[in-house]
């Protein structure tokens, strides 16, 4: 059996809040951990695999609903909650209507490359969430 080569991820799963109401949030580690089983079976014939170093549960972004649908602003306003290490951060976000993501890239953000994850339709055969993702 062939050797993948690992590539670290921290996850944030990251609730929403609204002038201090928090939202019912959409992830768990449980949901992370079988959406991260899809995207390894994606990407094993590239012969690499995610795998988790930390998944953590963030205290809860308070962000009006009318921010959020930019992608831009919002991966800056996650990523700036946390330094940069040698990991992967991935941000596991409620589901977000009229996002404006995908498609675009930003190489010179601030404060780093950095990538999340929005929705939860339970889509695939294996019963694992349906992803989108918007990468800065």
């Amino acid at each position: 059996m062939e050797k993948l080569m690992p590539i670290p991820l921290r996850i944030y799963i990251t609730p929403f809040a609204e002038r201090g109401s928090v939202e019912p949030g959409q992830w768990s580690s449980e949901t992370a951990k079988k959406a991260l089983d899809v995207v390894n079976t994606i990407w094993s014939k590239a012969k690499i695999a995610f795998v988790i170093s930390d998944c953590l549960m963030e205290k809860p972004l308070d962000m009006a609903k009318s921010a959020r649908s930019n992608d831009q602003r919002l991966l800056g306003v996650l990523a700036s909650r946390h330094d940069p290490d040698n990991a992967v951060h991935i941000y596991l976000v409620n589901s977000i209507e009229n996002l404006a993501a995908g498609g675009s890239s930003y190489p010179n953000s601030q404060p780093e490359p950095a990538s999340f994850v929005h929705g939860m339709a339970m889509t695939t055969p294996m019963d694992a969430p349906g992803l989108t993702s918007s990468a800065i």
